[in-house]
């Protein structure tokens, strides 16, 4: 679902369409993502269900992979897939965890060229997550 809000900035109508999705979880504190300008950013993923509102107990490797379900939902949503994405952000909460992050990802970016990418480790992530992930996508290919 896309809601569209007008902007006027320096006399320049500009637009801001807001993302939204019942397939990812969502928050009254934050967008899921908003299209402008040809890009779609998205809020920063943790391994949230959609369902139940809660963080999934369990490995990395799992809430990689619900990171990325909820990435692929909101993406969707924007009327975007993965191929779209430009730039990702990946913060781990234990550095450790990289290479198997590392292969994780190559299985689900599988096309080129790959987006630009940094990952790093954080003192701590939001609700003791071990893996958060932001994404920047372009509209159109």
């Amino acid at each position: 679902m896309e809601y569209y809000l007008p902007i006027i900035e320096q006399g320049v109508l500009m637009s801001k369409h807001v993302i939204r999705t019942t397939k990812a979880p969502s928050s009254q504190l934050y967008s899921q993502a908003i299209k402008a300008n040809g890009f779609i950013f998205l809020s920063g993923q943790v391994a949230i269900d959609p369902t139940t509102g809660k963080l999934i107990e369990g490995s990395v490797e799992e809430e990689f992979q619900r990171v990325f379900d909820n990435i692929e939902a909101i993406l969707e949503a924007a009327g975007a897939k993965l191929n779209h994405i430009v730039r990702v952000e990946i913060y781990l909460k234990e550095i450790t965890d990289y290479s198997v992050i590392n292969k994780l990802y190559l299985e689900r970016m599988s096309f080129d060229p790959k987006p630009a990418r940094h990952a790093m480790q954080v003192g701590g992530l939001p609700l003791n997550a071990k893996i958060e992930v932001t994404i920047t996508a372009v509209e159109n290919l």
